[in-house]
């Protein structure tokens, strides 16, 4: 884990950006994470708060996880991947990394506001009204889609069940109220 203080608490593109990389990482760690980020290997960037996010890097051998952190109290970004080489040295996939969460905060004008706010609901909510509104407020909520969609790999699962809530009536004619339950979820995709 390697790192830096600095005086920004929320993670942006210009604490990314301004990052002393060089300090850190070899020349040669440079220029192949620059490489990767490139060929577009850093990929499904996910913003866990306003000072976290995690980014998958497809190595070599294999596929590694790079977590990006500001600390809350001291401002000190911190990089941390789960390949053996990082466990000594800063790693090519952090660089990778690094830019790829940079260009996703700058391409999609990432706030705090926005990151903090859910923007799709997680658990069930039941509500009356017809499945046609239902459908259009789960629609309306759900979250926007990425210009880097290669950045970003989810599925939106929406379950929306009908209730029958009662029957009233005179005489022959019934009538039947039912409504609408909706459950949306989204999940991150696995290849």
């Amino acid at each position: 884990m390697f790192y830096t203080t600095l005086s920004m608490p929320s993670l942006t593109p210009e604490l990314l950006d301004n990052f002393p990389y060089s300090k850190y990482a070899d020349p040669q760690s440079i220029q192949r994470g620059r490489a990767y980020f490139k060929d577009g290997r850093a990929w499904n960037v996910e913003i866990i708060n306003d000072r976290k996010a995690i980014c998958f890097v497809d190595g070599e051998t294999g596929e590694y996880e790079v977590t990006i952190e500001v600390g809350k109290k001291t401002g000190a970004l911190s990089l941390d991947c789960n390949c053996p080489y990082a466990e000594a040295h800063f790693c090519k996939h952090m660089i990778a990394a690094a830019l790829a969460v940079s260009e996703y905060l700058k391409e999609e004008n990432v706030s705090a506001e926005d990151i903090d706010a859910p923007a799709f609901p997680s658990a069930p909510s039941a509500t009356g009204g017809n499945w046609q509104s239902q459908l259009k407020e789960t629609l309306v909520s759900s979250p926007r889609k990425s210009p880097l969609s290669n950045l970003s790999r989810y599925v939106a699962l929406v379950i929306m069940e009908r209730s029958r809530m009662g029957s009233y009536g005179y005489g022959s004619i019934y009538r039947t109220t039912y409504y609408y339950s909706r459950s949306a979820y989204i999940k991150k995709a696995i290849n």
